[in-house]
């Protein structure tokens, strides 16, 4: 079982259930002051400098050195509780599959969460259109499919899930950092099926999720907001004729505002 901590994301959550399991519990982390009693912590240096946030997802996508030797590997998302030891359960979550994750409770498809990104400010919108662009025109159906929730995210040690989870982190560079926009997609084209547990996301027998979606949801848009300022402030104390900046930032947001709307008019009328 493994997570990772980079930057001033949040507090390293402990797991009481390593105390009883059977697994091994590793955290990796930038901080070289981060201490557990039930974690084993490893140091790593971010993947991809100041974005902790891809850097983490490339610990959960593509793994890391300490990980080669195990058949089998859960990540955890540190916003995730586990209520029951992960080798009570990891075994029947893969026993016919590479890949194992719980079907998305709050997001019934791709689109939905999607959406739900662009509206609550989660990323870019323009990356998410992009993204929801190419995927319409090159792959049929997949913005309708069912989306999962990686939260929790069980594979094998295998060549095929490797080659799988080295093409969904290709997606997460290329497209938006919302890694499960890419997951379902990713693992079509790799030609690896994914074992669909039906396991409610916010609470379970197996697991608890204290801050629901909204984990990093506020910190994340304040972060975001006082960035984009910043930005605007700097771009306006350096511009011969701010009226006239402004004016052309409006029609390039009403332009990208129009082809958001026709995108989810077409996907409107496909369902």
């Amino acid at each position: 079982m493994y997570t990772a901590v980079l930057g001033d994301e949040q507090p390293l959550r402990e797991q009481r259930v390593a105390e009883v399991s059977t697994s091994d519990f590793v955290c990796f982390t930038d901080d070289p002051g981060l201490h557990s009693d039930t974690w084993e912590t490893v140091l790593v240096q971010p993947r991809v400098a100041a974005d902790p946030v891809r850097s983490a997802r490339f610990l959960k996508i593509v793994g890391h050195p300490a990980l080669a030797g195990y058949d089998r590997s859960l990540w955890v998302d540190n916003a995730v509780e586990l209520r029951k030891p992960p080798e009570l359960f990891v075994g029947d979550w893969l026993a016919d599959a590479h890949v194992a994750a719980p079907q998305h409770t709050l997001y019934a498809t791709v689109a939905a969460e999607a959406e739900a990104a662009i509206d609550r400010g989660k990323d870019d919108h323009l990356r998410v259109f992009e993204q929801l662009a190419h995927y319409l025109d090159t792959t049929p159906g997949a913005l309708e499919a069912r989306q999962h929730w990686t939260g929790l995210l069980a594979r094998r040690g295998s060549q095929t899930a490797t080659m799988a989870m080295t093409l969904w982190w290709e997606h997460v560079l290329r497209y938006s950092s919302r890694d499960q926009l890419s997951f379902g997609v990713a693992m079509t084209a790799a030609g690896v099926w994914v074992r669909s547990v039906p396991l409610a996301n916010l609470q379970s027998a197996v697991h608890a999720w204290p801050g629901g979606p909204a984990t990093r949801a506020d910190a994340d848009a304040h972060v975001r907001i006082g960035r984009v300022r910043a930005e605007i402030e700097d771009v306006l104390a350096d511009v011969h004729d701010r009226d006239e900046w402004i004016l052309e930032l409006e029609s390039r947001l009403t332009a990208a505002t129009d082809k958001v709307r026709q995108l989810r008019t077409h996907l409107s009328d496909g369902a």
